[in-house]
């Protein structure tokens, strides 16, 4: 009989860890893809594939205003919509990330924003850690906004033209990770790095978001998103990652 001496089978179990270990950033606790027949409502509808906490979508306002088009895309069928979903328990020490695959409406001047609040309003009311995604009209096309607080304060980045990650043709992966313990906010767009760096929240060098301000993660369409501008806004897909595995003990 072979024996396995006990430098090997740490190398074996460590070896066998590696190959098992999930992907990602920590526990999915959200997936969807937003499929369903067209007409569908968002408020109060189950993120499906992945629903870890039983939770379901509010929406602000009209609660027929947003709608699956049946196409697989969350859409708003008026100017503008909010829809929240509420985040499981967070505390200081979780790394929070949101993915969100969106397209602003065609239209001059239309904004998508994804993020992180505290779940009473819109972003601008309640947003923690946030991004802003412009149409592609002429006017600020394919330009991009994160913020860490509310209304105008906390600008972390802001570009001053066309992003390189931008795609016209298909809806954009926008990814914003924040670490709680350490207030690290972390933005991207497709490839690209947009912000990568210590939150300021409203406009407070070095201030982390409280923890009540994130218990929800956050999509709306800004005004001038209708379901019949050519190319509508709409959110193809969302996936909400709680790791918290580097919580205090």
């Amino acid at each position: 009989m072979t024996r396995t001496t006990p430098l090997l089978a740490f190398f074996l179990c460590t070896l066998a860890s590696l190959f098992s270990a999930p992907a990602g950033r920590g526990e999915i606790v959200y997936q969807d893809d937003f499929d369903g027949p067209a007409g569908s409502l968002i408020e109060k509808r189950s993120p499906a594939p992945v629903n870890k906490t039983g939770n379901v979508y509010s929406v602000v306002g009209s609660p027929t205003q947003l709608q699956v088009d049946g196409s697989g895309n969350a859409v708003t069928t008026g100017e503008g919509g909010i829809l929240h979903i509420e985040l499981p328990g967070v505390a200081t020490g979780d790394v929070l990330t949101v993915t969100a695959k969106i397209r602003p409406a065609s239209l001059t001047g239309n904004w998508m924003g994804v993020g992180f609040t505290d779940g009473t309003s819109d972003l601008v009311t309640c947003g923690a850690a946030w991004a802003l995604l412009n149409g592609s009209g002429p006017a600020n096309q394919g330009t991009v906004v994160v913020r860490s607080g509310l209304g105008d304060k906390g600008i972390l980045y802001r570009s001053p033209a066309r992003e390189p990650g931008w795609d016209d043709s298909a809806a954009s992966t926008l990814v914003l990770v924040y670490n709680t313990t350490t207030g690290n906010l972390k933005v991207t767009l497709g490839t690209d790095t947009l912000f990568d760096g210590p939150m300021a929240f409203d406009d407070s060098p070095a201030t982390p978001a409280p923890i009540s301000a994130l218990s929800h993660v956050t999509i709306q369409w800004f005004a001038q998103n209708p379901l019949s501008d050519p190319e509508p806004g709409l959110v193809d897909s969302l996936q909400v990652e709680v790791d918290s595995a580097s919580r205090a003990r």
